[in-house]
């Protein structure tokens, strides 16, 4: 089905009496029969455990669709490109399948914190190779996974660089990271206050909660 605008957590179709349509109750976003293929992944060489997938991410405005490519490269061959960390559900806690990128102009199926963490990161005017755990691992192949999985270690250590999306930014988390990023400012006793919830609210977002983020953070170059 193809999904527009629904922001629930979890959303409730209902059909609207036309026989195609459905209809969230919960926002009244539509959703329709989606007619695009869906992207499946190709096999990973078996006869080589080092091999990962990769994502090429297309160059976009922030509001364009998603495009992307992917394609199977070696570990062992040093291969540049960026990981990405980060987590399935949002704020409140929706990790749904409920957003789109466009992969060999076939459709997969994303988390809304997944794709925003795609936008942020997509240039305007160039491509950029990223490892992102949702698109680049199988995630019907249980099998797939698990190898995957005990590759964590080397995919974080050999990433030219860690991304890490927290999350959408706040009034909190404006002014916490504009105070840090000023040396000039004195924590006079009247922003005391502020400064300290700004910090609780930041380091409460879910993804300092993950299990991996000490492995991820720890193994980046």
């Amino acid at each position: 089905m193809k999904t527009e605008y629904c922001s629930c957590r979890r959303p409730d179709f209902l059909d609207s009496g036309d026989g195609n349509t459905r209809v969230c109750i919960g926002c009244g976003a539509f959703a329709e029969p989606d007619h695009h293929h869906p992207y499946l992944h190709a096999d990973l060489d078996r006869n080589r455990g080092s091999h990962i997938r990769l994502l090429q991410l297309l160059p976009g405005n922030y509001f364009d669709d998603i495009h992307g490519d992917l394609f199977e490269a070696d570990l062992e061959t040093d291969p540049e490109y960026e990981a990405v960390s980060y987590t399935w559900a949002d704020e409140n806690g929706d990790a749904s399948l409920s957003r789109r990128i466009w992969l060999s102009k076939k459709l997969l199926m994303i988390t809304i914190n997944c794709q925003r963490a795609l936008r942020r990161l997509r240039r305007q005017d160039a491509s950029r190779t990223l490892w992102v755990d949702a698109i680049c691992i199988n995630q019907a192949n249980l099998q797939e996974r698990l190898h995957q999985v005990s590759q964590m270690k080397e995919v974080y250590q050999q990433a030219r660089q860690v991304m890490i999306y927290v999350g959408e930014a706040s009034d909190d988390s404006d002014f916490l990271l504009d105070y840090l990023d000023n040396s000039d400012w004195s924590p006079v006793r009247e922003l005391q206050r502020r400064l300290a919830e700004a910090a609780r609210n930041f380091f409460l977002r879910n993804w300092f909660h993950r299990i991996w983020v000490l492995q991820e953070v720890l193994l980046a170059r």
